[in-house]
């Protein structure tokens, strides 16, 4: 069966919106004079883990949680605007 999730989109929306949230993720780190191996150290993450969230793949929310809280940043401060187009389910 081929049938879409809810977390899935096949507009180029979301890829757009994941790459600006690792390049805003990576500008906060390097601003915080941190490096990859140390986000890594604080959160528990793998080098390949964050590298791939940096480069506009995927997270899940604990991971983004636990990159906030290394970085002491807010959801609201990192997240960029979500412009995708809501459709109410009947």
């Amino acid at each position: 069966m081929n049938k879409k999730t809810e977390t899935q989109v096949s507009d180029g929306q979301s890829s757009d919106y994941l790459l600006e949230l690792g390049n805003r993720l990576k500008e906060v780190r390097e601003g915080k004079d941190m490096n990859v191996m140390s986000l890594c150290f604080t959160t528990d993450l793998s080098v390949g883990t964050i590298s791939n969230i940096e480069r506009g793949k995927n997270a899940s929310y604990v991971t983004l949680h636990k990159i906030l809280s290394a970085l002491k940043i807010s959801a609201q401060q990192i997240l960029p605007r979500d412009d995708h187009e809501v459709i109410p389910i009947d």
